[in-house]
């Protein structure tokens, strides 16, 4: 299957106008825009009174129309709205995602709140993540050019969340120069290695390897058949994810990592963990994130 590269014509960019925020922004102009492009650049407040008073809506006209200047320059006849709303910044973000129905919501760095993750409950940018259908890219770096490659984090078979990523990085990177995709089996091999209690480590590293080359096979299969055209470099690794996509991220030098998350209750989470939140705390690069809702 050949992989179509759309340009994305609808963003909508959340902003708190901090610092966090304005690396979100200054990455917008670097994403592969359509022409007539629209951007919504959204800040919540708690009173749109107080916001008039306090400056907060010429500061949003003024970063509205820095944004829609530089998108311009780089991507022609882009349209940056700016809209100013009333409410709790989550909850106004994932109602307009479901109302004017982006292709991408981009978020910059949020300050976490203490205790928080015991709640279940995270910042502004987990909160979001698992409430919307809409890829979220979160942005960690300051951008000086347009994502070139990117590590995708894959299950096996990849699923709903990991194939919409994975097709959101492909759009993300039009002149990718590198593409990883990445299958980490830890929690299968565990899984199986309980009924062989008292294997030797030497013969456990041996039996985990026999297991790597068909899972590693099943992946470029899969990569075969449904991105043909994508020159893939894959790693089938039997380590705990986290820390192997952290460090494969690292190593193979990407500019963005994609993964899959899939919908959980707070009870679950906190027992069991999830891969795509805790890339979004630790990773050093932008993370990519989809759902499957």
């Amino acid at each position: 299957m050949a992989d179509t590269i759309r340009p994305f014509a609808q963003i909508l960019v959340p902003t708190d106008l901090g610092k966090g925020a304005e690396q979100a922004v200054a990455r917008v102009p670097w994403l592969p825009l359509a022409a007539d492009a629209r951007i919504v650049l959204l800040h919540c407040v708690a009173a749109r009174a107080d916001a008039a008073a306090d400056g907060t809506r010429e500061l949003l006209d003024q970063a509205a129309g820095r944004l829609e200047q530089a998108c311009k320059t780089r991507s022609g006849r882009v349209r940056v709205e700016p809209l100013l709303v009333e409410g709790k910044p989550f909850r106004a973000i994932l109602e307009l995602a479901e109302e004017m129905r982006p292709e991408l919501v981009v978020l910059g760095r949020h300050r976490r709140r203490p205790g928080s993750d015991w709640l279940g409950i995270g910042t502004t940018v987990d909160r979001v993540c698992r409430g919307t259908r809409v890829p979220v890219l979160l942005v960690r770096k300051a951008a000086r050019r347009g994502y070139a490659s990117f590590l995708a984090a894959l299950d096996r078979p990849p699923g709903l969340a990991a194939t919409r990523a994975l097709q959101a990085a492909l759009r993300l990177t039009p002149q990718r120069e590198r593409a990883v995709a990445l299958h980490a089996m830890d929690e299968e091999i565990s899984t199986q290695a309980k009924g062989r209690p008292g294997v030797k480590p030497e013969k456990m590293e041996a039996w985990r390897e026999q297991r790597r080359k068909p899972a590693l096979d099943e992946l470029r299969q899969w990569l075969s058949d449904h991105h043909a055209d994508t020159d893939w470099h894959l790693i089938v690794s039997t380590a705990e994810p986290v820390r192997t996509l952290i460090r494969a991220a690292k190593a193979q030098g990407v500019d963005l990592v994609a993964v899959g998350t899939n919908s959980r209750t707070a009870v679950e989470r906190w027992l069991l963990g999830s891969i795509a939140e805790s890339l979004l705390r630790k990773a050093d690069c932008d993370v990519l994130v989809a759902s499957d809702r």
